[in-house]
């Protein structure tokens, strides 16, 4: 969810089950992590925290460190080893400071769970923070394995609410101000800090539809429907969106603008589709012991 408000139909889903790295819905339990980041390293505890192939955890709450290694992070439990996450997402890895509290994700079967009490970071570009948030997955059968097989199945069947979203950062406030309320993307000074409440995403056979609560100054109750497909020959994401509206008002074409605007290398606009390309180095796990 970087510059584009028209993207969140998506994004939510896609980022928090694809950036754990799962492998196809392996059996993966994280309960109660918590995390505290300053760059370039941090601490973290988990009562527990086991992700195959990795062996499995001692009865005891794991404690952690972890830091950067190059274009990976490398969490370090004593007496298990290493898990390094490989190539994570630029928001993840490029930020300054986070914390984390009450991250859960419970992956078995055919389905993957997740939850999350709070997120806060801090990066050049600006501030984040969620409170309250969750996803859920269902697996989608296909031939399609590892991220691609979580991609493919998250456009398919997947829901998800997060409580509340605070941005503050220039550039993607404007391009979401654009987006709602026809703000000048180009010449608002104001347009600094948004905060969305209640979003919630559903996704039933590739269907979706979204409702959010935007604020910055104005408000406005924003509400999205579509579809959403994962293009495995082609290693990106598909979204159209056929329907949005800020209360009475048509914005469709005004998220397709402020999609454009955000000139972002992976992202490009068909209308009514919105494209997006995958990074060549996928997120992945390994485990060292």
């Amino acid at each position: 969810m970087k510059d584009k408000f028209g993207l969140l139909a998506a994004a939510f889903i896609i980022t928090v089950t694809q950036n754990v790295a799962l492998a196809d819905f392996d059996k993966v339990t994280i309960t109660n992590f918590n995390a505290q980041y300053k760059y370039p390293e941090g601490s973290a505890t988990a009562e527990v925290f086991d992700l195959p192939p990795a062996p499995p955890q001692y009865p005891e709450s794991v404690e952690m460190r972890f830091f950067r290694r190059e274009s990976a992070f490398i969490f370090d439990m004593p007496g298990r080893g290493e898990v390094e996450w490989k190539n994570p997402p630029s928001e993840v890895f490029d930020v300054e400071n986070f914390s984390v509290n009450g991250f859960n994700l419970k992956s078995a079967g055919n389905k993957a769970d997740l939850s999350l009490g709070a997120f806060e970071g801090l990066a050049k570009k600006g501030e984040t923070r969620v409170r309250t948030a969750q996803a859920s997955c269902t697996e989608n059968p296909s031939p399609l394995t590892g991220q691609e097989k979580i991609l493919d199945s998250c456009t398919t069947n997947a829901s998800a609410t997060v409580a509340n979203i605070y941005m503050k950062n220039q550039k993607q406030n404007q391009l979401i101000g654009a987006a709602i309320f026809g703000l000048d993307a180009e010449v608002d000074p104001t347009a600094t800090e948004t905060t969305l409440k209640n979003l919630s995403i559903n996704v039933r056979n590739h269907a979706f539809n979204l409702q959010v609560t935007a604020s910055m100054g104005l408000q406005a109750v924003v509400k999205m429907d579509g579809q959403a497909h994962y293009l495995a020959s082609e290693k990106r994401l598909r979204i159209r969106l056929d329907n949005a509206k800020a209360g009475f008002l048509n914005i469709k074409e005004q998220i397709f603008k402020s999609v454009e605007d955000g000139k972002q290398p992976n992202v490009s606009v068909v209308r009514p589709y919105i494209y997006i390309k995958l990074e060549a180095k996928p997120s992945a796990l390994a485990v060292s012991n």
